[in-house]
């Protein structure tokens, strides 16, 4: 476990406002059986790639790709537009024969690929004329012709830096792993949020013993006297244990000077602040150490429900974020193909709607997106409010 005194940052953009282009919405129907040889395929005039790990390590999140490409594409493709899927094998040399193929095949754009280091390689092998709508969270390979479209950590907590303004929290500490991540999520909270911070720490990724964490807060809570607690991991379970051991220990409880009869008065418990990872507790009210705290989430749309429910009743189980991303990538990639200029397409000032929410993408290939600020209530999250966020 290390710490860290938290720096002043500037601010160095400008979030801008968007009206939102709807997709049409039809019938779901049909799955696609993926797979076989792709060596032979026929150049196509009018044709779409997808660059997904069918096989490899990352087989399981490929399978859940291709079946919500399966699904936009039966929704919006038309009859004179072809979709070739290139198996990246996890790998990077999988990824270079999956963009070389889509390439021969006139492809003018390529969903994937998934991971940061194969979006990494093909930056670094691109040909100007291929759009690749990275899945990847990673911003760091984004440019005018490969779109960041990942939920990244950055973007994360520029969005809990929201919730600290919007609820006046001035004086709070932060709790991340120590990895990417982490710090992805610091640099982004420090955006806008860093005078808002008084100290960070960061504990062993996967960890299940948070006890001198706990004791380091209280030992130290007249010192920092924090008024929230930011715990944003990706990893439900590491919450759940984290929350409950930080409860345990009193580390929510406020310091109270007894010198000052008026702080007698503030004993609520001192709120926890989150990212995208608490959505995945399926329940963060059924916490109580997360009572009356707040986190960020994906929108809810009255179209995420339909394609929930038709994803469910295709597949058996409930799709994943990763899922519904996959599903509005493809349908972008869709209406954008036959466009004369597809970048100018996909650039263009008023961003589009898709099942997960709003979204923008700015020139240089990364995306604004809006969250929601929920806050949880004994029996369910309520909606707070709404914040506008672009990929850093």
């Amino acid at each position: 476990m290390r710490f860290i005194n938290f720096l002043t940052y500037s601010t160095v953009y400008i979030i801008a406002s968007f009206v939102l282009m709807s997709f049409s919405t039809t019938a779901m129907a049909g799955i696609f059986d993926f797979g076989g040889n792709q060596d032979n395929i026929a150049p196509h005039e009018k044709t779409i790639g997808a660059m997904i790990p069918l096989t490899g390590k990352h087989k399981n999140l490929g399978e859940m790709i291709s079946r919500s490409v399966t699904m936009a594409w039966y929704d919006y493709a038309p009859k004179d537009l072809k979709l070739n899927i290139y198996d990246t094998q996890s790998s990077r040399e999988g990824a270079i024969s999956g963009y070389e193929k889509a390439s021969i095949n006139n492809a003018k754009i390529i969903v994937g690929p998934l991971t940061g280091d194969n979006t990494k390689t093909i930056a670094n092998y691109n040909r100007g004329s291929i759009i690749n709508l990275s899945l990847t969270n990673n911003p760091a390979y984004g440019q005018s012709n490969i779109m960041i479209m990942g939920y990244t950590p950055q973007s994360q907590g520029i969005a809990i830096s929201k919730i600290l303004e919007y609820k006046d929290f001035n004086r709070a500490v932060i709790l991340v792993p120590d990895n990417k991540f982490g710090n992805a999520v610091i640099e982004g909270i420090g955006f806008f949020g860093g005078n808002r911070i008084v100290h960070t720490v960061y504990y062993p990724p996967n960890a299940e013993d948070f006890k001198d964490l706990a004791k380091y807060l209280v030992k130290n809570k007249s010192y920092y006297d924090y008024d929230a607690i930011i715990l944003s991991d990706g990893n439900p379970k590491t919450i759940r244990i984290l929350a409950a051991q930080l409860a345990y220990y009193d580390a929510q409880d406020p310091h109270i000077d007894l010198q000052d009869t008026s702080s007698i008065q503030k004993k609520i418990q001192i709120p926890m602040i989150g990212g995208l990872g608490w959505y995945a507790l399926n329940g963060a009210y059924k916490e109580p150490p997360l009572l009356n705290g707040y986190y960020i989430r994906i929108p809810n749309t009255p179209r995420k429900a339909v394609f929930d429910e038709k994803y469910k009743e295709l597949y058996g189980k409930k799709p994943t974020p990763l899922a519904r991303l996959a599903y509005d990538i493809m349908a972008l990639s869709i209406v954008t193909t036959n466009h004369d200029d597809p970048i100018k397409k996909l650039t263009q000032k008023h961003g589009f709607s898709g099942i997960s929410g709003i979204f923008k993408i700015s020139d240089y290939g990364m995306v604004t997106r809006d969250y929601h600020i929920m806050k949880v209530r004994r029996t369910k999250s309520v909606y707070a409010s709404t914040v506008s966020v672009q990929n850093q």
